[in-house]
């Protein structure tokens, strides 16, 4: 399935831009012929297209393969639903990590404390 059209758009929504902008920085005269790309009823993708998103930054690459459903920035990473697992899991050993921490600490104070009881003790001996 083809989805450059959508990516277009994508690519505009990502840049907060409207279509009467795209059109204006591609020197075009109306941002109809924008939304005839993002609808899909114009084909293929103009040179000033080209030029606009890689002015932007956009990786061309993610442009054209459709096994990636939306276009990337080109310091951006797909994501996927392995990309998302492994975040998710990430994030719960970050909490485990912090969680962890908050319990040396504890452990830390608590042995401070009975090193403190065991030297007055042995002082008052």
């Amino acid at each position: 399935m083809q989805l450059i059209h959508i990516k277009l758009k994508q690519a505009r929504q990502k840049l907060k831009m409207t279509q009467k902008e795209v059109a204006e920085w591609m020197h075009w005269p109306s941002h109809n012929n924008v939304s005839n790309y993002e609808a899909g009823k114009q084909k293929g993708v103009p040179p000033e297209y080209i030029d606009f998103l890689l002015s932007h930054n956009f990786d061309l690459n993610s442009l054209f393969d459709n096994s990636v459903q939306e276009i990337q920035f080109k310091n951006e990473m797909p994501s996927t639903p392995a990309m998302e697992e492994m975040q998710r899991l990430c994030a719960e050993k970050d909490e485990e990590i912090r969680l962890l921490k908050a319990q040396i600490e504890i452990l830390q104070e608590t042995i401070m404390k009975v090193n403190e009881a065991v030297q007055t003790k042995r002082r008052s001996a």
